[in-house]
């Protein structure tokens, strides 16, 4: 019981400090500085918040591509598979070319659907649910146009209308 536990928070709220460490010692991790901030803020935690940035080595990622496949829609909805669906659907009725990942892909898979896209749609986990934010972030990297939906205000990744189209997830 005095061994600490490491405890990654990817929120500010209880949805998002992970399981089994509140009472306990622990080293607490927060996904990005913003969590970090908010947490340290609130004084619930008595120890230390340290702050894990995310990021992806752009040695991992495919090449950019110069001629998109233009017209096409790139959905990753392995998240929330049935709006996945629904989107696709709704997308193909208005004439608009859709690939739509409704199963977890294997990332080298996932990345260059991402590079090949004209745009990404990137459907956030469903409300509770863990989402580290490296599908949206491999989107930027590789340049391709984003529509995520909205998350938690302490994800500071997406911001409507600067690096992405943020738009509520109904």
């Amino acid at each position: 019981s005095t061994i600490p536990r490491l405890q990654l928070l990817w929120g500010s709220t209880l949805c998002g400090w992970g399981h089994g460490a509140l009472q306990g010692p622990a080293v607490r991790v927060a996904l990005g500085r913003s969590v970090a901030q908010a947490l340290a803020a609130s004084g619930l935690l008595r120890e230390p918040i340290h702050t894990l940035p995310m990021g992806l080595d752009p040695n991992d990622l495919p090449p950019l591509v110069e001629e998109r496949r233009v017209g096409e829609v790139l959905i990753l909805a392995a998240t929330q598979p049935t709006l996945g669906l629904m989107l696709q659907q709704s997308l193909r009725r208005r004439g608009l070319r859709c690939r739509c990942e409704l199963s977890p892909w294997p990332i080298q898979q996932q990345q260059q659907a991402l590079a090949e896209a004209e745009v990404a749609v990137v459907l956030a986990p469903a409300c509770g649910a863990p989402g580290l934010g490296l599908r949206r972030l491999a989107a930027m990297a590789l340049q391709t146009p984003l529509v995520c939906e909205a998350r938690d205000p302490d994800d500071a990744l997406c911001r409507d209308g600067h690096n992405a189209l943020v738009r509520p997830g109904e």
